[in-house]
């Protein structure tokens, strides 16, 4: 698995965090990979694009995703917003 994060937006202390997940060997898009979010339990399915969005609070954020035939990857560093 191989994560792109490509956005993050604020909105009222809400921020929105939009990203791509991809295969890291053939870069093809992934489908149906659950993002979750560690600390605050939040969730997220990529689409058809392998593209996912996700509403986070302000707070360090540690991702983990997961897809079927692939080993759970968790993003490396934590992410302060």
């Amino acid at each position: 698995l191989l994560m792109l994060l490509t956005g993050l937006v604020q909105a009222q202390a809400q921020y929105t965090l939009s990203g791509v997940v991809t295969d890291e060997q053939t870069g093809e898009p992934l489908y149906g990979v659950v993002v979750k979010e560690q600390e605050q339990g939040k969730k997220a399915l990529t689409g058809l694009d392998g593209d996912f969005v996700m509403k986070l609070s302000e707070g360090t954020h540690t991702l983990v995703f997961t897809g079927v035939g692939y080993k759970p990857k968790n993003t490396n560093d934590r992410a302060d917003i």
